[in-house]
């Protein structure tokens, strides 16, 4: 989607087409799938619980990341085009819709664990937002990488936390928000996810 598509496609285009490309991706990403994982975190194969956990925060954070990162992408292409203020946030409230429709097949597409029912990236991507978006936060990917964090080591009676040494999780979780923000950058214009 290079600069001579900028304007020329309709928003509602421009907003399926981005979301549909940079939604699919995670979940089929094979670098999140256990073995490229199990290395990177020095986690044992057989330890499935906290190899699928970090691949559903990876997933979580990447989701947050597109999400964000087609919006801005939209604000800076279409703010000179349509400058009613209200349109645009009637049109980020549809894309919104969309982004959680696109997400919910992928994930019921996807081999995940029980415990990651509908609500479960629409929670946190609300926790990411709650993080990532105030005023007073840390640079975004510090605070992406805090939610990451705390995702990853969450557990309760049906979801496990990962098992790995809390380097191991954050590199992990660097590592995958430096290779989709380059990949976003280069979709959606190397201005975004820049907080």
């Amino acid at each position: 989607m290079g600069e001579d598509s900028k304007i020329s496609m309709r928003p509602e285009e421009f907003l399926l087409k981005s979301f549909s490309i940079s939604i699919d991706y995670p979940f089929n990403d094979e670098h999140l799938q256990n073995k490229c994982s199990s290395e990177f975190l020095e986690l044992e194969l057989n330890n499935e619980d906290s190899l699928d956990k970090a691949r559903v925060s990876a997933i979580s954070m990447i989701l947050f990341l597109a999400q964000y990162g087609v919006i801005e992408s939209f604000y800076s292409r279409y703010k000179n085009v349509i400058l009613d203020r209200e349109k645009i946030e009637k049109i980020i409230g549809k894309a919104v819709d969309l982004f959680d429709q696109i997400v919910e097949k992928n994930r019921g597409n996807s081999n995940l664990p029980v415990y990651v029912d509908a609500t479960y990236f629409s929670k946190w991507k609300t926790r990411y937002q709650d993080v990532a978006l105030t005023p007073i936060s840390e640079p975004l990917k510090s605070s992406v990488l805090q939610v990451f964090y705390e995702q990853a080591k969450f557990a309760d009676e049906s979801e496990p936390a990962v098992l790995a040494n809390d380097e191991k999780i954050t590199d992990f979780g660097n590592e995958v928000y430096d290779k989709y923000v380059v990949g976003f950058r280069k979709l959606l214009g190397d201005d975004i996810l820049v907080k």
